[in-house]
């Protein structure tokens, strides 16, 4: 119950930001576009309210845990266990309160940093710190399924095998992540270049953004205007933009904007106004298994059970 996982964790002990709220004047452009999306001025979020926030949050990690276990034991209890790749990762992070903020979309690291947890046959446990990325996962499982011999893909593949990594054939020195965000609460696309040490930010429209996330894991001081950066600045730039045109995706979004608000405005007129909302549609027929046989349901229900069971044989036929 969610009580039960709440309980696990002692409220006086629940740890508070790392970085203390930031003042709306010291904010970069981003932020503040965050912060007046997110109607922060609006409320007064207290030590307490912070605590209960952090305290709740980890409690579902830990039920997202037990959920987790579950699906081992059943592995194991199938015996599949040792013939499976498992990989456990999140979408987003969550800044937790962290310089006063919430929510995801922004590229601060507990936002956009992500678990990653790849379990495979034949590949001893090990940590990795090269920076990788989600569009890594399907050339990984294509590696893996092919042991080491994925096919070509149809179209051109953004992400890179981490087997190499995994197995420690590579050290990953030269990756990179790309990461981009140009949807709610920002003006502006923005894209994120990180390597091993350095994460770059460029916004259309407002100055540039560089760490050192060795130096400065808070990401506090912003490098980017120092002269002893410019050909740091220059190289990331570079990456940001080999394959992203800022300019031409902000014409594409004021098109888009402009194309679905016309379409929302003309459905507002008509008697019945559209919920844009997803109503999936239930056949129940497909929602129960009935009949018999072995073609019918009940057959194919038995042979997809793990493990499988070879059905008992039926008697010979007599003869009378």
């Amino acid at each position: 119950s969610p009580r039960e996982h709440w309980d696990r964790y002692r409220h006086d002990e629940i740890d508070m930001p790392r970085v203390a709220p930031i003042a709306p004047a010291d904010l970069d452009e981003h932020s503040r576009w965050l912060r007046l999306a997110h109607a922060q001025d609006d409320y007064t979020v207290t030590d307490e309210h912070i605590r209960n926030a952090r305290h709740a949050y980890y409690g579902m990690v830990s039920y997202v845990d037990d959920k987790i276990g579950r699906i081992l034991t059943t592995l194991k209890d199938c015996g599949l266990s040792d013939d499976t790749v498992i990989l456990f990762v999140g979408d987003h992070g969550e800044m937790l309160g962290e310089r006063g903020m919430w929510f995801k979309q922004t590229f601060f690291e507990w936002s956009a940093r992500v678990p990653m947890m790849i379990s495979a046959p034949g590949i001893a446990p090990r940590r990795v710190g090269a920076p990788v990325s989600l569009v890594d996962l399907m050339p990984t499982l294509l590696d893996l399924a092919t042991d080491g011999h994925p096919p070509e893909t149809v179209d051109p593949c953004d992400g890179r095998s981490l087997v190499d990594l995994m197995d420690g054939h590579d050290q990953g020195a030269d990756r990179i992540v790309i990461s981009e965000y140009s949807s709610e609460g920002v003006c502006a696309a923005s894209r994120m270049v990180r390597d091993r040490r350095h994460k770059y930010i460029h916004t259309r429209g407002l100055p540039p953004m560089l760490f050192d996330l060795e130096a400065d894991p808070d990401e506090l001081s912003n490098l980017a205007s120092r002269p002893e950066s410019a050909d740091l600045l220059q190289r990331f730039a570079s990456l940001a933009t080999r394959d992203w045109d800022p300019e031409r995706v902000h014409q594409r979004i004021l098109a888009s904007q402009k194309r679905r608000l016309f379409l929302a405005e003309a459905a507002r007129r008509t008697p019945g106004y559209p919920n844009w909302a997803y109503q999936p549609f239930v056949d129940e027929s497909r929602r129960y298994v009935r009949g018999g046989g072995s073609d019918g349901p009940t057959g194919t229900k038995g042979r997809a059970r793990f493990p499988y069971v070879e059905p008992a044989p039926s008697n010979p036929a007599r003869s009378s």
